[in-house]
């Protein structure tokens, strides 16, 4: 039988026979080379082409942007913004009381969303907005991993990956700020 070869194509990633082929659409990406990465060759989003001129109050650059029902998700900074279809852009997170401003201001952040939840990590907690009561808070669960890195939703629950170990955790199911026993699952467990 003869080997498969990948075709030299940049698409999202799919674990698929031919892994760099994929149905998913991409819209407005740039193509970024990194040799050294698990996969050489990926896409990277951009904002677009239309300068909106909006005013996200902040000199930080963006670090992560999540698109969940009719929202646009944004992390500048420590900040935290939602835009609406209509470019009205509104700070979710404050610095309180209570203080919900993130506890990092650079570096990679990771967003996802359940039915209605939108969960935020950046590598040092993890935070919740509500947006059927319009809160925004700190997970402050003790399962919750204590280097959350990177989060996924699977089937309504959150997945979140615990830095520096194999350890993953999950969430309560369309819950995001009620978490398993500690140590929920990975290579250690």
């Amino acid at each position: 039988m003869a080997a498969t070869e990948d075709y030299p194509v940049v698409g999202s990633y799919n674990n698929q026979r031919v892994s760099e082929i994929d149905a998913e659409r991409s819209v407005n990406c740039f193509e970024y080379i990194d040799p050294l990465g698990k996969k050489p060759r990926t896409l990277i989003n951009t904002s677009g082409l239309i300068d909106t001129e909006l005013d996200y109050g902040s000199t930080f650059a963006f670090r992560a942007q999540f698109v969940f029902e009719e929202f646009e998700y944004s992390v500048v900074g420590d900040r935290v913004y939602r835009r609406d279809v209509n470019n009205v852009v509104t700070q979710l997170n404050s610095s309180g009381p209570p203080n919900t401003i993130l506890t990092t201001a650079t570096g990679y952040v990771s967003m996802d969303a359940n039915t209605f939840q939108v969960i935020i990590v950046d590598g040092a907690k993890g935070y919740i907005y509500d947006t059927l009561a319009n809160t925004f808070v700190v997970i402050t669960d003790p399962s919750f991993p204590t280097s959350p890195i990177d989060v996924c939703t699977l089937d309504g629950f959150f997945v979140v990956a615990n830095g520096n170990t194999p350890d993953f955790q999950l969430s309560s199911l369309n819950q995001g700020l009620v978490w398993g026993p500690v140590g929920g699952g990975g290579a250690s467990n």
